[in-house]
């Protein structure tokens, strides 16, 4: 059965944020908008007469009913992890584990009172940087070659990352969001962070403009074979140990 989806969608204006931008004008330059194509996918509100985005929704409207997953990135607020719980999103955390714990538990609440209900880690997605070695020092190797530029230009340049001395290298492989080592060591340092949050979705971020597509592809597939089985074993047990 094919069915609308009613979502919510929001703007918001400030000294510091504008969304849209501009607020007073509306996007006017939004080309699925000026097709019409937000009038009849996008929530209420989205797009005015004149084809200018005027509010803004988290995802597109799906129309199977129910709709598929729908995940939703976070880097720590409350408030996006809370509106994931109320809607049944997915909250995806790029966050390392000591974050994504309390609002995990954040989360379930948000649902709960929403009327509905999930097991710890259930409904919910970790995101991870990984780079498997030979050695440790291999990795680290990989990681100086395919992910340092762009967390130097990239992500810390939009001033989501904390850089102390100009230790960008430093800031990354102790960031919590990357693992990397052997592929050993990579399955040991999940396997010790799903025991704690036993997320049901992981995310993998390849720097594939930077990565080799050789590289990238056999890092797929030693994550595939070597560690994504151990890490079903730890969601299997959570989720049998929880229903209990």
């Amino acid at each position: 059965m094919l069915k609308a989806w009613t979502q919510e969608s929001f703007d918001h204006k400030s000294d510091n944020w504008q969304i849209p931008y501009p607020y007073d004008t509306g996007v006017g330059d939004w080309p699925l908008a000026r097709a019409g194509v937000t009038h009849r996918l996008g929530a209420p509100g989205e797009a005015d007469a004149e084809g200018h985005t005027r509010r803004v929704a988290m995802c597109p409207a799906p129309w199977t009913q129910p709709h598929p997953p729908v995940f939703v990135s976070g880097s720590g607020s409350p408030d996006t992890i809370a509106f994931c719980g109320k809607h049944g999103f997915v909250p995806t955390y790029f966050t390392n584990s000591q974050s994504a714990g309390p609002l995990a538990e954040h989360f379930r609440k948000a649902a709960a009172a929403a009327g509905r209900s999930f097991l710890p880690g259930q409904n919910q997605c970790m995101v991870r940087w990984i780079q498997i070695g030979k050695t440790r020092e291999d990795a680290l190797r990989r990681i100086r070659e395919y992910d340092l530029d762009i967390w130097k230009n990239f992500y810390a340049a939009m001033g989501r990352r904390k850089i102390e001395n100009d230790d960008y290298f430093g800031s990354l492989v102790n960031s919590g969001l990357f693992v990397f080592g052997s592929v050993e060591e990579v399955r040991h340092e999940l396997l010790q962070q799903w025991r704690v949050f036993p997320a049901e979705y992981i995310t993998l971020i390849n720097h594939y403009a930077q990565m080799p597509k050789e590289a990238v592809i056999e890092t797929l597939d030693m994550f595939q074979r070597h560690v994504k089985p151990a890490l079903d074993a730890v969601i299997h047990n959570a989720t049998r140990q929880a229903a209990e």
